[in-house]
Parts: C-alpha cells; sequence; structure tokens
C-alpha cells in the first residue's frame, strides 16, 4: 500500500495506508472480498527489516480487513540476490501463513507450485488435502 508519499517503510505506515483505501473503497460501495491489498515486498537486500516488515504488514492487514485480499510480486524480495528461488519459496510459506492469499509468481517453477500445495493443505485451505492430491496425481508440482 503506497501513496502520494511514496514507499512507506514501516508496517505501521502500510496500515494507515490501507486503512484509507479500505475506508474510501468501502464508502465508493465496493465490498471488503472485492479488494486486493498489495503489502508492497521491497528487496531483503535493500534493508534487513524488508522482508519482516511485509508479514507485519499481512499480519496487521488480515486482522483489521479479514475479508480483503492480499498479493504481492513475490520474487521482488530477492531481487539482486543468488539463488533466488530458494529465498521465493520459502518467503511464499512465510507469507501464506501470516495470511497472504494471492501472488504474482512463476506458475511454471513446479517446485514453488508443490509448496502452494502443499501450504495450503497444512494452513487448512484445502479440504481434504483434495487439491494437493489432485495436483498431485495430475503431476502438477514435483519436490
Amino acid at each position: 500500500c503506497m501513496d502520494d508519499a511514496g514507499m512507506p517503510e514501516t508496517a505501521e505506515e502500510r496500515l494507515a495506508i490501507a486503512k484509507r483505501l479500505v475506508e474510501d473503497l468501502t464508502a465508493a460501495g465496493v465490498p471488503e472480498d472485492d479488494i486486493y491489498l498489495d503489502p508492497l515486498v521491497k528487496p531483503i537486500s535493500t534493508s534487513d527489516r524488508a522482508g519482516l516488515e511485509v508479514l507485519e504488514t499481512i499480519k496487521a492487514i488480515r486482522e483489521t480487513y479479514p475479508s480483503a485480499h492480499l498479493i504481492c510480486g513475490l520474487s521482488n524480495v530477492s531481487y539482486g540476490l543468488p539463488n533466488r528461488k530458494v529465498l521465493n519459496r520459502v518467503f511464499l510459506i512465510q507469507t501464506m501463513t501470516m495470511g497472504m492469499d494471492a501472488y504474482i509468481l512463476d506458475p511454471l517453477d513446479r517446485t514453488m507450485m508443490g509448496f502452494v500445495y502443499a501450504s495450503q493443505a497444512l494452513l487448512g485451505k484445502d479440504n481434504f488435502c483434495m487439491q494437493y492430491l489432485v495436483a498431485h496425481r495430475n503431476g502438477l508440482y514435483e519436490v
């Protein structure tokens, strides 16, 4: 969540912007569950707290607006670093655990997709592990 002042640094600043956005949108008649918010993933190479600030932002927005959706460009977190896929995959799991529910990611990364299916099952978002099992049977991910 960003405003005219630029990209906020802290979770508190991001939540304040999210509150203004959600209030304006819901006042205009947009249902909360039609709203997608981006907590603004920055490269961890630019700040030691960049990843943590995103996780704290996700948690705060999820607690404040449980029906709103959270989306991010996942690979932003690893920009400029080696072995980006490792960082992206771990960050996926961390953000899913905090409540992120939509991603801009590489759907052709079959290992990443395995982590998506497994995380959904482990977080109780896949009834009876059906999506996980169907994905396994159809070869949609690899380990």
